[in-house]
């Protein structure tokens, strides 16, 4: 038996996927167990119910003694398997759901404590049968297994299943006619033994906390430091590194000149001698913008105004105006 198989005995709980998964595996057990008591019983009316006769625990027989095995699965008439399927099924459901292992043992439990009982204490020359041995075990069995195991859910069920169906316990008692209520106690008692036998045994976390709610720190387990967030670092040094985080300016392609509020005008010879001081000049209007932003040109005789002083051309010499 493995592992894993060992956690569904006893020896703990198991997780919400593995109980779904062993809910699925429950309800495909107990059908199978309900189909398989129905096809018995198909083959026992068949036979005129000799399956009962041959099969069924008499008390004090010793030969009978095996029969303890095999007479869960037979009745008496069809009023007596309907009114087992139902309980059976239900209590069997609930008590699988847990785990279809554990459910195993515990029937076999339950076999065993309720045929030992009817064939120790029952009257002579009675033979028994019937599957609700192991229905009053199932009921013991659901409605004590949350207490042992300190589950709440399960302990709620128990609850409900003891409120829902106490009437059984009415024919557990002595003195009820035409039932075996031997069969019915001793699987009961089987049932409560199991739910302390296949308890879940698993230690629960320790939930010690410091003071203010912090979880305590296992012993022997060194503290981590507190995080620290570190500055980002770089090969470059800090004049680099924010010139580098600058963003990078937009190319401009504006390559319009500087203007100027007003031209300034030209003086240009009018052809009087140098040495006379009546020689006259006559001021030129400023040139057109066009000509006043022309770059450099190789002609001699041409005056460019590119932000310098008026000036006049004779004869190559140039002379303020």
């Amino acid at each position: 038996m493995g592992g894993a198989e060992r956690d569904r005995v006893g020896t703990g709980p198991i997780g919400p996927e593995e109980m779904i998964a062993e809910a699925r595996k429950a309800f495909f057990v107990m059908f199978g167990f309900l189909a398989l008591v129905w096809l018995a019983q198909l083959a026992n009316f068949a036979d005129h119910y000799a399956l009962s006769r041959d099969y069924g625990v008499v008390s004090g027989d010793v030969g009978t003694l095996p029969n303890i095995l095999t007479a869960p699965f037979l009745h008496w008439n069809w009023a007596h398997i309907e009114s087992n399927s139902g309980p059976l099924f239900v209590f069997g459901f609930l008590a699988a759901y847990r785990g279809v292992v554990r459910f195993l043992g515990l029937s076999l439990l339950i076999v065993v404590t309720s045929g030992v009982t009817v064939w120790f204490l029952e009257r002579g020359n009675v033979d028994t049968v019937g599957a609700s041995g192991l229905i009053f075990g199932y009921f013991g069995y659901v409605v004590v297994r949350g207490l042992f195991d300190r589950h709440l859910i399960d302990t709620l069920i128990g609850v409900v299943m003891a409120a829902s169906f106490a009437y059984l316990l009415t024919v557990a008692v002595p003195g009820t006619p035409g039932v075996s209520w031997l069969g019915h106690l001793g699987g009961l008692i089987g049932g409560l033994v199991g739910a302390w036998l296949f308890r879940d045994r698993r230690p629960r976390p320790a939930k010690d906390t410091h003071a203010g709610g912090v979880p305590a720190r296992p012993p022997g387990r060194p503290s981590s430091p507190a995080p620290t967030t570190r500055a980002p670092t770089s090969t470059r040094n800090s004049a680099t590194w924010a010139c580098c985080r600058r963003p990078a300016p937009e190319p401009s392609f504006d390559v319009s000149l500087p203007t100027r509020a007003a031209p300034p005008s030209f003086a240009v010879y009018t052809g009087a001698p140098l040495d006379e001081p009546e020689a006259r000049f006559r001021t030129s209007p400023p040139p057109p913008p066009a000509a006043c932003d022309l770059a450099h040109t190789d002609r001699p005789n041409r005056a460019v105004g590119m932000g310098h002083a008026p000036s006049v051309d004779l004869g190559g010499a140039v002379i303020p105006a």
